[in-house]
């Protein structure tokens, strides 16, 4: 039998159309799309030239016989066959040119803000059950949110739940951050291979301190420095981590509590089954100082011991809706997280709680 769609999906701004006809049979089927969109006010991707997208599955197998959408100069392309069950190999490659990511952010709701323009290239082979992906991404003036780079360049290869990754940020020229090794890889079961073993390079020169942005946004009107060398071995079960992480007069807000700090000065130091800051240094931005030392001792993904020393000078620590808190004193914290062993005095020196809206968050959430 054959059936006939003509489809319209809306969300908010987002439409998606698709119009064509699907044949099923017991061994088989087959779709066979003459229009599809996908788009908003401002971007709309929808199959070249109208050419029929044809998509058929049997016998464990999706067969995408050179699918092209496009938005523009923006091309995406996929064209293969991809293994669902069964041990037949089969190659599936996927190919995106000229897109542009500040468009992408828009379409697909994405909380981050990202821009540039992008090409890439993956190739998907073997069997349903083991899979090997490779691939390519090149990222030209692009940006996350507020920090904004050259280019991003990296190259990537999966296969028996390992992957090798090569990878620069440019953020501008002879400011470089790279990530080079490998990294075992949870199966479709999220085990993880406890005994494949981590071999990662993270190096950087003197980049900004806003860099941090890719990884987080909790935090945001980032500066200052950032230079780090670090290599990361063990295994996802045990890492150990071995280098050193500087941070110079560095200036961040922190989006929860809406604080600023500026001159964050500090030093990480990573010896394996230990990390410590010898020293830490910030300022509100009143000018007050907190200043810390900490060593923590590392057992497996946790920490198991910590020893930390911590001077406080009216320090802010709420600065948005729900109030404004500043707290002084100085305090040691030793020991294990089972039996802590906690010295010292913390007080607000001074603050304001509004008590109501901070019912609302904790009961809304």
């Amino acid at each position: 039998p054959a059936l006939t769609f003509d489809a319209t999906l809306r969300a908010g701004a987002r439409t998606a159309v698709a119009q064509g006809r699907a044949v099923i049979r017991p061994d088989a089927q087959e779709v066979r799309i003459e229009h599809v969109a996908l788009g908003n006010n401002q971007i709309v991707w929808s199959n070249e030239n109208n050419d029929t997208v044809k998509l058929d599955y049997s016998g464990g197998m999706v067969k995408v016989d050179h699918m092209r959408l496009s938005s523009g100069s923006q091309h995406l392309t996929l064209d293969g066959t991809l293994p669902i069950s069964g041990h037949d190999p089969a190659v599936l490659t996927i190919e995106a040119g000229d897109g542009d990511l500040s468009g992408l952010t828009d379409l697909l709701l994405l909380t981050r803000k990202l821009k540039g323009r992008l090409t890439a290239a993956a190739r998907v082979e073997g069997p349903a059950a083991a899979r090997s992906i490779s691939g390519n991404v090149d990222v030209q003036n692009g940006a996350i949110d507020q920090l904004t780079y050259q280019s991003l360049v990296g190259k990537a290869h999966y296969a028996n739940q390992v992957a090798k990754v090569e990878a620069t940020l440019t953020e501008k020229p002879g400011a470089e951050l790279s990530v080079t090794g490998t990294v075992p890889v949870a199966d479709e079961k999220s085990e993880i291979p406890g005994d494949e073993t981590l071999a990662l390079r993270i190096k950087s020169s003197t980049v900004g301190l806003q860099v941090i942005q890719a990884l987080t946004d909790q935090v945001s009107d980032l500066a200052g420095t950032l230079e780090l060398n670090l290599e990361v071995g063990g295994t996802l079960k045990t890492p150990r981590v071995y280098g050193e992480l500087a941070v110079r007069d560095g200036t961040l807000r922190v989006v929860e509590t809406g604080v600023r700090y500026q001159k964050l000065n500090t030093q990480l130091v990573f010896e394996g089954p230990i990390a410590r800051i010898d020293r830490l240094n910030v300022q509100d931005s009143d000018g007050h100082t907190l200043t810390a030392s900490v060593r923590v001792g590392i057992e497996g993904r946790s920490v198991n011991t910590f020893d930390m020393q911590a001077s406080l000078d009216d320090f802010k620590v709420l600065d948005n809706r729900l109030g404004n808190v500043k707290i002084e004193g100085n305090l040691t914290l030793q020991g294990g997280l089972d039996s802590p062993q906690i010295e010292g005095t913390l007080g607000i020196s001074s603050g304001t709680l509004e008590v109501d809206r901070l019912l609302e968050r904790l009961t809304s959430n």
